[in-house]
């Protein structure tokens, strides 16, 4: 059986940093909880699908509104354990965040996804979404 909870802290999230890790490049595990630490406080929330007590799909996600898409549900990390997919917790955690938006009052459900994660996008695109928009970026920084 499984259950979603929400966090909205890192020390309420601790079971997710193992996923949500995975899908970013920190340098170390504390860069990540700091990280978190900031989203949390500008309104980022984690969304997790639990089997039993294991934690099988993480969701980061916020409420946003802009000019574009007015109140909208913003996807930020959306992962399934690999060890556990193609049991469906991935689409599971995805159709409830979706109910959760209509919940919300939001117009739509967003996400933004590199160009090269094409498992990612093919399960998107499994999701009814479509690619509307480009999202463009300008990097002030670099590690060199």
């Amino acid at each position: 059986m499984s259950n979603i909870e929400y966090y909205t802290s890192v020390e309420q999230a601790t079971a997710c940093l193992p996923l949500l890790e995975s899908l970013r490049e920190f340098p170390s595990t504390e860069d990540l909880r700091e990280q978190l630490d900031r989203q949390f406080e500008s309104g980022y929330k984690v969304a997790a699908l639990l089997s039993g007590d294991t934690v099988a799909a993480v969701c980061g996600y916020r409420v946003s509104e802009n000019l574009a898409r007015g109140k909208h549900l913003q996807l930020e990390d959306l992962i399934t354990d690999p060890d556990l997919r193609s049991f469906g917790h991935g689409e599971a955690l995805f159709d409830h965040m979706v109910d959760l938006a209509a919940e919300l009052g939001c117009s739509s459900v967003a996400l933004i996804s590199k160009m090269d994660r094409h498992d990612a996008s093919r399960f998107y695109f499994n999701q009814r979404m479509q690619i509307n928009a480009f999202h463009f970026s300008l990097e002030l920084y670099s590690d060199d």
